[in-house]
């Protein structure tokens, strides 16, 4: 049977390891304490990611509607890679939107979020991009009040609605994109970047969380060969690790990550079965073939077996 908690530390990582691969790039010297910021970020979300932009941070929100914008369902998936503030002025300069643009969706942003505190800028802002404006709290008495943008919805915009601006994705790895917005682009002749299969497979997080636990559970029997009364089965201790490993990994990873409520359900519901499961197997088993998972030595003076559980 897999560890719980060291299974559910393992898949934690997944929450934010895309943060975290594209660190390679960054100078040797400020790379240690980058990983460790993005590590603390993987290991510890922080649902008060965007309260604590500076940006907002004394303006009033509303977390249904910062919820409702950022299309999650819950603000700990808002992790420090998924927010970025920007300032009007900046999004109000059509060169500046489309590299921004672009580095948000590499880096899998969700939320651009900024601060106005005048009717004009506000009235510009939502002209430039009608109906993605999304005001997420009151105003204050001097106009003020925290607004955020859809970064994937915004780029639906421009693409579907304004494909002559579509260019400014060229060469963009189509894996950082929505199906649909990969598709209208390449509809448009606009040209993207396509892994082959190994690629995609050694940049997806899951693959490093299912491998890790897969690696881990196959050796989690082997410390028993090492134990000289043991005269039990490895081979089946070893199958209750492996066959229990991967919906063990899935119920994690759903339980934590997954946007639909009914899929973290049923995630939760799964780690539980496999985590209990095969301790029900083994005491059942051990009932009745005690030699089968159970340590066993023999007397040799009186010739009699006595047993000990591993």
């Amino acid at each position: 049977m897999t560890s719980f908690l060291g299974n559910s530390a393992l898949s934690l990582v997944y929450l934010s390891f895309r943060d975290i691969l594209p660190l390679v790039s960054i100078s040797p010297s400020a790379r240690p304490l980058v990983w460790l910021r993005s590590a603390r970020h993987a290991l510890l979300p922080n649902p008060r990611t965007v309260l604590d932009l500076a940006t907002v941070h004394d303006l009033p929100l509303d977390p249904s509607i910062v919820l409702q914008v950022a299309r999650v369902s819950r603000l700990s998936e808002l992790g420090g890679a998924s927010v970025r503030e920007q300032s009007a002025e900046d999004l109000m300069d059509r060169g500046f939107v489309a590299r921004e643009l672009r580095r948000s969706l590499e880096k899998r942003c969700r939320l651009w979020v900024f601060s106005v505190d005048d009717d004009l800028t506000l009235t510009e802002l939502q002209q430039a991009f009608p109906g993605h404006v999304h005001a997420l709290g009151p105003r204050l008495s001097n106009g003020a009040a925290a607004y955020a943008i859809n970064v994937v919805e915004l780029t639906r915009f421009l693409v579907l609605d304004h494909p002559e601006s579509a260019h400014i994705l060229a060469g963009i790895d189509s894996a950082c994109l929505p199906v649909d917005v990969a598709q209208g682009l390449e509809a448009l002749g606009v040209p993207l970047k396509r892994r082959n299969w190994l690629s995609r497979l050694l940049r997806n997080p899951q693959f490093y969380v299912y491998a890790t636990v897969l690696v881990y559970s196959a050796l989690r029997a082997l410390p028993v060969t090492f134990i000289k009364e043991f005269e039990g089965s490895v081979a089946f201790l070893w199958g209750i690790d492996m066959v229990t490993a991967i919906p063990y990994t899935w119920g994690v990873l759903a339980m934590v990550t997954a946007v639909k409520r009914s899929v973290r359900f049923w995630g939760t519901v799964t780690t539980v079965v496999t985590f209990i499961a095969p301790l029900r197997v083994l005491l059942e088993i051990r009932a009745r073939h005690p030699t089968l998972c159970v340590g066993h030595h023999r007397n040799h003076d009186s010739g009699k077996y006595h047993t000990r559980g591993i």
